[in-house]
């Protein structure tokens, strides 16, 4: 049995839910070691995989970032647009 270690900074959800480095071991269990290998894969770059139909989101978050200076570059509601002609 394998066990996976999520480095600090990644964040998974399954089915839309953040889960525990527990919980996805106690998942992968069931998986096979083409799919053990697949998402070993998708944890080190981040993504989106479906395993036994369940749909896990791994995001890799850069801890030098705060969520606010990720988020700055968004236009806001008073940034306005001119199309020209």
């Amino acid at each position: 049995m394998s066990k996976f270690q999520i480095k600090s900074g990644v964040i998974i959800s399954a089915n839309s839910v953040i889960i525990s480095e527990e919980t996805l071991n106690e998942a992968s269990n069931l998986w096979s070691d083409k799919e053990k290998n697949l998402f070993k894969k998708i944890l080190k770059q981040g993504g989106l995989v479906t395993i036994k139909g369940v749909r896990y989101n791994i995001t890799n978050v850069d801890s030098n970032y705060e969520s606010e200076n990720i988020l700055s570059w968004l236009p806001t509601s008073s940034d306005t647009y001119s199309e020209e002609e």
